[in-house]
């Protein structure tokens, strides 16, 4: 695959970096497309890349992690990506010179009220009355087999490997633990105060975060909630709200995202 046009997304945390990245481009005979465009270089953090990514799964994407004063200062993060700005040249060299490969990751779907939502990272559901703990059921199938867990806590977390060093990782970045990714679907409960888990006639205390295989099928549904709402990196800031008893169904799409990589030396 040849590289020569590019689409650039840039987080609005990184804004002042984006003539460095024209002039490095420009070196390697790499042209800004935004309109006709052979791949995607996203330029940010975690946030910025996973938005993309969902948005567009349809054409490669390079994933550059900005380590910049203003993206330190204003938040911007990324466990996710391994490729930093100081890696740049080294990296449009290999693209240039079509040393790099595509490597394909699992994208998760999200179905509710007749509405498909699509992420490359996780979605999330949280209380919005800070008083109340939300009370749901999971149910989560694979393989012939069914697992149910009935949770209290304030909120959930479903996400796919490439998601699994962000919010699901949370126990670890507060025992200050670089998060590990995960090899399946993560589901993990926020502050949970009862998790009780069943598979066929076995019952007992479940886990705070809980690794599924990848071709699960989770289906979620609130017995009791606390103005509940549901969260992603392609959904509306404010999240879109979550009615009690309406099921919300999350699967592997049948897309995959393509990331390009380089050839380990």
């Amino acid at each position: 695959m040849e590289v020569r046009r590019v689409k650039v997304l840039v987080s609005r945390y990184a804004k002042m970096r984006y003539n460095y990245i024209k002039r490095m481009l420009s070196g390697y005979n790499i042209k800004i497309d935004n309109k006709k465009y052979d791949a995607i270089l996203v330029f940010g953090g975690d946030g910025t890349f996973l938005k993309y990514a969902a948005l567009y799964h349809d054409k490669p994407i390079l994933a550059v992690k900005s380590t910049s004063a203003e993206s330190k200062l204003l938040g911007s993060r990324g466990f996710t990506i391994e490729v930093t700005d100081a890696d740049l040249p080294k990296v449009l060299r290999a693209i240039s010179e079509q040393n790099f490969y595509i490597k394909e990751e699992p994208l998760l779907k999200l179905r509710y009220m007749n509405k498909e939502y699509i992420t490359a990272g996780d979605f999330y559901i949280e209380r919005g009355n800070i008083r109340s703990a939300l009370r749901y059921k999971l149910r989560v199938s694979y393989h012939g087999k069914e697992t149910e867990i009935w949770g209290i806590s304030n909120g959930v977390i479903i996400t796919t490997p490439l998601g699994s060093t962000g919010y699901y990782a949370y126990v670890d970045i507060l025992n200050k633990k670089r998060p590990k990714r995960i090899n399946g679907l993560g589901v993990a409960h926020i502050l949970p105060t009862y998790v009780i888990e069943r598979s066929g006639k076995t019952r007992r205390q479940g886990n705070v975060r809980e690794v599924f295989p990848i071709e699960s099928k989770i289906t979620l549904t609130f017995d009791r909630g606390a103005r509940q709402y549901l969260y992603g990196p392609t959904l509306p800031e404010r999240g879109i709200a979550v009615e009690n008893g309406k099921e919300l169904t999350f699967k592997i799409a049948s897309e995959r995202l393509k990331l390009i990589a380089l050839h380990a030396k």
